[in-house]
């Protein structure tokens, strides 16, 4: 897949050939000993490495790939980020819905422990839904008047 190959150069250089997926990239590294007596790599030394132009298309389609796929990482960032607020709105909605049934239920808990045991509401409520008067007591009724044309 890839490789590398040196050659020496008549001046005491040496260009090293390095290939990688049909890329060729030609470095030129001067020969300084480095401090355990091994030759420096190319960019420690001072060398220069000259790109191919398929290197240089190659850089460019990595690059365009790159760009896109920031892109499209920042669009889907977004769109889970609307969803995610979405959600939160949502939530809130059903937290208060939630909320008003509880203190329905809680309220209705109430009124049914007041029918089971205080017999002052039992009768203020037989008394309005079914009309009922103790003996002795006269029951009046106000009836509105109706319009006549």
């Amino acid at each position: 897949m890839g490789g590398a190959s040196s050659s020496a150069v008549g001046d005491g250089r040496r260009i090293k050939v390095i290939s990688f997926a049909g890329i060729r990239i030609h470095c030129r590294s001067q020969n300084l000993p480095s401090a355990e007596g091994q030759k420096n790599p190319p960019a420690l030394a001072g060398g220069v490495c000259q790109e191919g132009p398929l290197m240089r298309i190659f850089r460019v389609i990595l690059f365009v790939i790159a760009l896109t796929l920031l892109v499209i990482s920042v669009m889907q960032f977004k769109n889970g980020y609307n969803d995610w607020q979405e959600a939160q709105s949502v939530e809130e909605e059903y937290q208060e819905a939630l909320q008003w049934l509880e203190n329905k239920r809680d309220n209705l808990k109430k009124r049914v422990e007041m029918l089971k045991t205080d017999t002052l509401t039992k009768e203020r409520l037989i008394r309005k839904k079914f009309g009922y008067v103790k003996p002795g007591e006269v029951q009046f009724r106000i009836i509105k008047p109706t319009q006549s044309n």
